[in-house]
């Protein structure tokens, strides 16, 4: 942390925003000297005025957390332009992941589903034999492929889960620089993941994506994407597979018609 606080400083920014507002950022943004420094003034987190000498900016939780950032900009006069929230993938990340693709036979025209497994924290994580549940639940009545996306230090979390599959095709993927993961996300048709950074990476790569949520506030943090949802459970060992092929069901109901014959009615949710 000295490190990190040692670089900013001597960066010499002349504006530091803080975006995230712990008490951690809010004493490296005081450190860095910065002309400016600007904060979001959180509802449930202490706010330390002397770390500031703009705003505060006051949290809304109404808001999805997109918007509650953007709000920060606009307290500076910077209108959002909105690009549906996506991101600009290179024609090479494009290439590599097709790349990957075609290594392991996945051919166009199969329903390919991500399954980010990791979260970074077990409260966060649901386990990988309901994951496991889900992928066989899938195989009975989809064409599908299922590629599973773990982080570093998650291997064991990957490797379980691939263990337990028995019906269904499952292509682990390998750790990727985040350009790399968003690119193979975005060949996605959609992708289940836990309530974590890349379940926003991929709805920002364009990918319907199905938030299975338990500590955190999904109203607030929700994956974006207009076929996008999310699932909650207070805790997540108890979330059944069942609920989260349901949802899963709504999502691949509008997905474009050449995998309509994958399709099942959803149940009312």
């Amino acid at each position: 942390m000295f490190r990190l606080a040692q670089e900013l400083r001597a960066a010499g920014y002349d504006l530091v925003l803080d975006f995230h507002s712990f008490r951690e950022t809010h004493l490296l943004t005081w450190y860095t000297r910065a002309r400016w420094r600007l904060g979001l003034k959180r509802i449930h987190s202490p706010y330390w005025p002397f770390c500031f000498n703009l705003g505060p900016v006051l949290e809304d939780d109404t808001l999805h957390v997109s918007e509650v950032f953007l709000s920060i900009l606009g307290f500076l006069g910077i209108d959002a332009v909105s690009n549906g929230h996506l991101l600009d993938l290179s024609s090479e990340l494009r290439q590599e992941a097709d790349s990957f693709l075609h290594r392991h036979q996945i051919e166009g025209g199969v329903l390919r589903i991500g399954f980010n497994l990791g979260a970074g924290s077990q409260s966060r994580t649901w386990p990988p034999e309901k994951f496991a549940e889900l992928a066989e639940r899938i195989a009975q009545r989809h064409n599908a492929v299922i590629i599973a996306f773990s982080g570093p230090n998650e291997e064991l979390l990957s490797s379980e889960f691939c263990r337990r599959v028995r019906a269904t095709r499952v292509i682990p993927a390998p750790s990727l620089a985040l350009p790399q993961l968003a690119a193979l996300f975005n060949r996605c048709d959609v992708l289940v993941s836990n309530d974590t950074g890349p379940m926003h990476l991929s709805a920002a790569a364009g990918v319907p994506t199905l938030g299975i949520f338990s500590v955190a506030r999904p109203s607030h943090y929700h994956p974006l994407g207009s076929s996008s949802r999310y699932v909650s459970c207070p805790s997540i060992e108890r979330l059944d597979s069942e609920t989260v092929y349901q949802h899963l069901l709504h999502i691949l109901a509008s997905l474009p018609t050449q995998h309509s014959l994958l399709r099942e009615p959803p149940q009312n949710l």
